[in-house]
């Protein structure tokens, strides 16, 4: 299964997005539109994996802000996850993107 993740976190997303892109998630993906391989990018706090089941990326998730708010320091927030869904990934429809930001 191929496990699609969107989430609000409250404090250090970049971090939150790092630890994941660790673990194995993606912000893109490619795709052949009319016989031409095409790059869809997700938006920033979105990522996807192959071969996940979606409990476990939920689990990644939860386990990768533990990490960080146990290795923060003093002037550091602490992150709460806001908002989280796992689905899968297929099927799907959506636009290309610009690219990363």
């Amino acid at each position: 299964m191929e496990a699609f993740i969107t989430y609000d976190v409250s404090a250090r997303q970049q971090e939150v997005k790092s630890g994941m892109v660790k673990l194995g998630y993606g912000d893109s993906w490619q795709y052949p539109i009319n016989g031409v391989m095409s790059t869809f990018y997700l938006p920033n706090t979105s990522l996807w994996k192959a071969n996940t089941e979606l409990q476990t990326a939920y689990e990644d998730i939860k386990r990768v802000i533990a990490n960080l708010n146990a290795t923060k320091t003093y002037s550091q927030e602490t992150i709460e996850l806001l908002r989280c869904i796992v689905v899968s990934k297929t099927p799907w429809y959506g636009t290309t993107g610009i690219g990363k930001r």
